[in-house]
This record gives C-alpha cells, structure tokens and sequence, in this order.
C-alpha cells in the first residue's frame, strides 16, 4: 500500500497518456493524414476546436506551406512566415488566435506531409 501512495497520479496518469499516443502512431502507421495528426496536435495542445473549423484551418495551412516551399529563402525564413500567414489567415477567417506553439507544431506536420523534393 505504500508503494501506491508513494506514486503521483498525475505522473501514472501522463505515463498512461504517453503510452497510449505511442501505440496509437506505431498502430496507426500510414493510416494517418495530415488532418488527423492536426487534429492530434491541437488535442494535446489542450485546445478544442471543431471538426469543420479544424477542416478549413488543415486547408489554410497546406496551401501556405505548399506556396511557401518553392521560395528562395532559408528554411527559418519559411517557417517564421508561414507561422506569421497561418496565425494571421486563422484568426481572419476563422475568428480563432491560436498559440504560436500550436501553430508552429502545424506547420511541422504539414511539412512532413509535403511530397519529396530534390531541394
């Protein structure tokens, strides 16, 4: 019995998070897409948004992510202004501020969903 007052619950309860999410992407493996990983993102974020609105936003940022990639500028460069577009088309269209880590994390994932090139 003092072993289980010994352990926090809020550490057993982030360990069971972790190994959940864990074994949901290595089950999940190439049965993700963009909006799903998206919506993963924005979950553990501890934000909640509906599903039409996380819809519209995936939209947005594939679109300035893909018009972004062909730029000649640093890959810094690319980020700071794709996070700079994305915060700024979100909360237009959407009426949604978001944080920037948030957003930051979606513009990776969209970038990792971006085909191969020889750049």
């Amino acid at each position: 019995m003092e072993i289980l007052n010994a352990i926090d619950i809020n550490l057993l309860i982030g360990v069971l998070i972790t190994i959940g999410l864990t074994l949901y992407l290595y089950f999940a493996k190439g049965k993700v897409n963009f909006y799903d990983e998206m919506k993963l993102a924005i979950l553990i974020s501890g934000t909640v948004i509906r599903d039409d609105k996380v819809t519209k936003m995936s939209n947005i940022v594939l679109n300035i992510v893909k018009t972004l990639e062909n730029m000649d500028k640093s890959n810094a460069e690319k980020k700071n202004e794709a996070i700079k577009q994305a915060t700024e088309e979100i909360n237009k269209e959407l009426g949604i501020i978001l944080n920037p880590l948030l957003i930051d994390t979606i513009i990776e994932v969209a970038v990792s969903h971006l085909p191969k090139t020889n750049k």
